[in-house]
């Protein structure tokens, strides 16, 4: 039986994580009233990916699209046959460096921002048995950003 003293905090809150603790006085049927039991209940958002936000169309290249949800199985030429109406430029697949493994996603590079267009129409579309998520491309970081902080 749960008593009616119930203590609810937020602990933290996260975007995508929600923590929170409850203590119930529960009074149990094997010989223990009245036992304090403290237990974390620990809030997550639906199993799935969280959507990326929606970034304007590049005015100059690199024009490239990210692309989610691939199978582990995907190849560079099975990416580039589907997007064949799209003037494909090149096609690179992100790897785990660690395991040699495929982590099912990549960028594809369009020759222009009409190839890119057409390729966000095919957002939730079928390959390989899978609705691949395509989105545009964050541009990538320079190298003169990286190799030029300062350290303290």
């Amino acid at each position: 039986m749960v008593g009616n003293n119930v203590l609810h905090t937020l602990i933290m809150n996260e975007p995508f994580l929600v923590l929170s603790v409850e203590v119930q006085f529960i009074q149990s049927t094997l010989g223990r009233p009245n036992q304090s039991v403290a237990y974390c209940i620990v809030d997550r958002p639906q199993a799935g990916y969280s959507d990326r936000p929606d970034l304007p169309l590049p005015t100059k290249p690199p024009y490239t699209a990210h692309v989610g949800n691939l199978s582990f199985d995907a190849n560079e030429g099975e990416i580039s046959d589907f997007f064949s109406e799209c003037s494909v430029s090149n096609v690179r697949l992100v790897r785990d460096k660690m395991e040699d493994r495929p982590k099912g996603f990549g960028y594809v590079e369009f020759e222009t921002v009409e190839g890119l267009k057409k390729a966000l129409e095919l957002n939730n579309e079928q390959l390989a048995g899978r609705k691949v998520r395509i989105s545009i491309a964050e541009p990538r970081k320079s190298t003169s950003d990286i190799h030029h902080r300062s350290y303290i």
